[in-house]
């Protein structure tokens, strides 16, 4: 809890401050409480995707040296392994908690994508895939997957599971195309090589098929995430090289700016609209969350206590009841998953509220919790 908070708290509470409403209203709250994701003995975590019950997906590294290994995580329950074999990923996970990402079938097998439901931990290739490597990166709560499969760098085909089979669809004229996000209306978005060989995002629905985004003036462009309304979050380049954050609401690509850097990206966009990625400021790359047209560095939103981060450097996924997830750096140098569970307190019309408010903030504050790492896989 901030000095100034407590200053305030302590002058409304002696009654010096003038009106309890402009006061409080003026306390600035933290909008996000932090959780610290742990790991299975190994230096960090990633958390990657998240559903509307705040169940998190990621990978945590393991205590063999490059070894990491899927998770989900609630707060409840802590950290749990999925039962993969080593090296597995968990990138998205449904309102069913039915998981995605690959796995391999056998130790040092090729690995192929998989849906898996967490309650049963049964895993189903998604396929069939005749290519050496597939991974999934979405799921929607149809149970409809994207991703992609690949035998080379030069031979990249997107993934798109849906009703029991995998669809084609198409590409931009290059060698290469990646599907990265996946909407409930069924809107797909990623990557796609250009005869030219440039790269770029888009945009494909079942009716109107795959539609090129353009770019801010370079030659990349991706999308990632896709909400329901068909708009789009991703990255693309500047006429300079530089990366920028970007949104395309089916008409036009907006960049989002950076937060005082020279770069940025987007990874996820939710029905409100909310988006959130990591951009460059002064002190390095920071999680961002932008909303109303401003990109905010998510730092200064959220309280860490009972955590050991320094800062949130990419936020990766978000979800329409606001939680967000991603990778932060912990005092130590180390990287740990985090989830931002969002808190709103209710602004009192008189004082007779504000033991209420300050009641919540201390409630709030107490909650935060750390977890450590639970080796159960």
């Amino acid at each position: 809890m901030c000095f100034r908070f407590k200053l305030k708290v302590i002058l409304l509470v002696l009654g010096a401050a003038g009106s309890a409403k402009e006061c409080v209203a003026d306390l600035a709250a933290p909008r996000y409480i932090a959780y610290e994701i742990g790991t299975f003995g190994g230096p960090g975590s990633r958390a990657v995707g998240v559903n509307d019950h705040g169940m998190v997906v990621g990978m945590a590294d393991t205590e063999r040296e490059l070894g990491f290994n899927a998770f989900v995580y609630t707060i409840p329950d802590g950290l749990r392994g999925l039962g993969l074999l080593e090296s597995s990923t968990a990138i998205a996970v449904n309102n069913a908690g039915r998981i995605v990402g690959s796995t391999s079938g056998t130790p040092g097998g090729s690995s192929f994508a998989y849906v898996m439901d967490e309650a049963t931990r049964v895993v189903q290739p998604i396929g069939p895939v005749t290519a050496a490597l597939s991974q999934a990166y979405a799921i929607n709560e149809a149970g409809h997957v994207t991703g992609d499969s690949f035998d080379s760098p030069n031979n990249v085909q997107a993934l798109y599971y849906r009703d029991g089979e995998l669809r084609d669809i198409g590409e931009l004229g290059g060698i290469a195309t990646r599907a990265f996000g996946l909407s409930n209306t069924g809107w797909v978005t990623g990557m796609s090589d250009t005869v030219s060989g440039e790269t770029r995002a888009f945009l494909y629905s079942e009716t109107a098929g795959m539609r090129d985004l353009g770019t801010l003036g370079g030659t990349f462009g991706g999308g990632w995430g896709v909400n329901d309304q068909g708009h789009v979050a991703g990255r693309s380049t500047l006429a300079n090289g530089e990366h920028r954050a970007f949104v395309h609401d089916g008409e036009t690509m907006v960049s989002l700016g950076t937060l005082g850097g020279d770069f940025s990206a987007a990874f996820d966009i939710n029905n409100d609209g909310l988006v959130v990625g990591g951009a460059a400021g002064p002190s390095g790359v920071r999680a961002f969350l932008h909303e109303g047209g401003v990109m905010m560095d998510l730092n200064l939103l959220t309280d860490f206590s009972g955590t050991d981060f320094a800062w949130l450097t990419f936020a990766l996924d978000i979800s329409e009841t606001g939680y967000i997830v991603g990778e932060g750096t912990l005092t130590t140098g180390e990287t740990r998953g985090f989830l931002l569970v969002p808190t709103a307190i209710p602004e009192p019309g008189n004082i007779a509220f504000l033991g209420g408010v300050f009641a919540a903030l201390w409630t709030a504050s107490r909650r935060r919790r750390r977890l450590g790492g639970n080796h159960e896989l």
